[in-house]
């Protein structure tokens, strides 16, 4: 199953604020590759024949959040029975 980006409900204005707050909850974290790169089509990975550069988009911003996700999780206090 593929799920599809609805690019009309994305923008690249939300990207930024929305991998803020998904990065600080306390959730499983799944991600869409078009989406993190601000790309506004499916990207078809089996059959794409260009070559795309590595890095770029938000990813080196979202390393950063997830590093202050995990420092925060580290530091946190866990009671246990």
């Amino acid at each position: 199953m593929i799920t599809k980006l609805r690019f009309d409900k994305r923008t690249v204005e939300d990207t930024l604020p929305n991998a803020a707050l998904v990065s600080l909850c306390s959730t499983a974290v799944g991600s869409v590759f078009g989406y993190d790169e601000c790309y506004p089509h499916l990207l078809d990975v089996v059959n794409e024949k260009r070559m795309y550069t590595v890095g770029g988009g938000i990813g080196d911003v979202k390393e950063k959040l997830y590093n202050i996700r995990k420092s925060i999780s580290d530091s946190s206090f866990i009671a246990e029975d």
